[in-house]
Formats: structure tokens, sequence, C-alpha cells
């Protein structure tokens, strides 16, 4: 790697860190204690939030006259990231909070390292060989680099000959993962496809967290570990999360869904 690439290189690591904290942490860690989430659960909450914040921001930005690019988005989180932390500070609402007693318990260390390599697992997995499906080629990626690359989504989803001409599939759903995965390329510089291992990663990590804590509460911990492992082995999920494609949201929406259920019903 010659003087020019390491250059290069130290740019997009410097842009993920910077723009990853802006956008991938403060909005959803904010937006958490304004729901005055605190402990353990303000990591997957924090993780979700600033999803459907990065969400929204590009999904405004690509359908207005403006482009989703770098300093539009940036600008968009910050001034989210400002104006919820005036309103915290209007409500009284402190920034860090420790969790009470009655929350569930730190998950024990022989859980860690059972889920562990799995997490390793599916990481280089989808890392080495992200969004592997067929069909990823001229949806889920195609989309997220005409975002990239500043294309209005009005195209989206197509009705017209000139919009097939640009996305050729007859989508109707919100393209949550493709504007995550153009956000994570406007963040580095660049399109690099394997990043969308951090989103799975994470993905993973929150499933585990709410099915392990939603039976914890409801059944006790032995309960809570037995679901864990049975989560762990299941190839549908590891499948359904390294696909790069909905069904990993869906996945961990249905994990959040039972686990403030069974939070509520305690």
């Amino acid at each position: 790697m010659n003087g020019k690439d390491t250059k290069a290189f130290e740019m997009t690591i410097l842009r993920l860190v910077l723009s990853g904290t802006i956008g991938l942490l403060l909005p959803g860690y904010l937006l958490s204690r304004l729901l005055k989430i605190k402990g353990w659960e303000l990591a997957p909450s924090t993780f979700m939030l600033s999803t459907i914040s990065v969400f929204y921001s590009i999904l405004i930005l690509a359908y207005s006259p403006l482009t989703a690019n770098f300093a539009s988005v940036s600008a968009f989180l910050a001034t989210l990231s400002i104006t919820l932390l005036f309103y915290l500070r209007h409500k009284k609402i402190r920034l860090w909070e420790h969790a009470i007693e009655s929350e569930p318990k730190t998950v024990e260390t022989s859980v860690l390292f059972i889920a562990a390599p799995f997490a390793i697992l599916i990481l280089l997995r989808s890392w080495m060989q992200p969004m592997i499906s067929p069909d990823s080629i001229f949806r889920w990626q195609h989309l997220a680099e005409l975002v990239f690359n500043g294309a209005s989504l009005s195209f989206y989803p197509p009705s017209t000959a000139d919009d097939f001409l640009i996305y050729p599939y007859p989508d109707g759903f919100p393209p949550l993962a493709s504007i995550i995965y153009s956000a994570l390329y406007i963040y580095a510089g660049k399109i690099i496809p394997s990043l969308s291992s951090v989103i799975v990663l994470l993905q993973f990590t929150a499933c585990l967290y709410y099915v392990y804590h939603a039976s914890q509460t409801l059944f006790g911990r032995s309960s809570a570990a037995i679901s864990l492992l049975s989560l762990l082995l299941s190839t549908t999920l590891f499948f359904s999360l390294f696909l790069g494609q909905e069904t990993g949201w869906t996945a961990v929406s249905a994990a959040g869904f039972f686990y403030y259920a069974a939070k509520n019903e305690k």
C-alpha cells in the first residue's frame, strides 16, 4: 500500500468513525434517553432508533431537491441530535443514568463465551460474502449504490418505463436495508459492500439480547439460557441475517416486540 492509498484508507476510517458516532450512536442514544431507557437496554435501543433516524434523514434528502451526501446527512443528523439535546435539557432528563436494580441483570460470562464464536462467524461470513442472494445485486445493493451516487428516489417504487430503466424490480416496501447500506457508503466515501457486515452483527447481538432478556423476565435464567442456545443454533436466523435484506430487520423487530411485551407484562 503506497502513501496515497494509505492516506485514502485513513480518511475512510476517520469518516466512518466520526459519522458512525453521529449517525449510528448519538441520535438513537438521545432518543432512548428521551424514552427513559437505561442500563444495558440502551445498547440495542440506540442501534434501532439510530437506524430509524438515519433512514428518514436519507429518505427525506433523497426525495427532496437536495442530495444525500456526507455533508447533508451529517448536517441533518447533527441538527436532530442538537435538538434532542436541548429538549432533554428542557425536560431535565439526565444523559447518563445507571440501571435500576429491578432491571434484568447483565448476561453471565458463560453466555457471552457461548455467543461470541457465533457472532464472530456471522461477522466473517457477512464480511467475506456480503449480500449473497443473487437478487441483492439488482435490488438491495443496486438501490444503495444509486442513493450513494446522488440519485433521487423519485423512481422508487418504479411505475413508469423510465423508472424501470433505473430500477428494474417492482418493489413496494420501504427501502430500509438499502438506505442503511447507502449511509455506510456515504460515511466511508466509497462503495464497500462488506460494510453491511457491521449491520448484520448489530442485528445479531440485538436479537440475542432481546430474546435472552424476554425469556429471563418471564421464566427465569435457565429458560433464558435455553432460549439463547436455541436461537444460536437456528440456521434460519443465521441465514436471514447475513442475507443482508429486510429479513434481518424483521427478526430484530420481532425479538424487540416480544422483549418489550414481556417487560410490560412483568
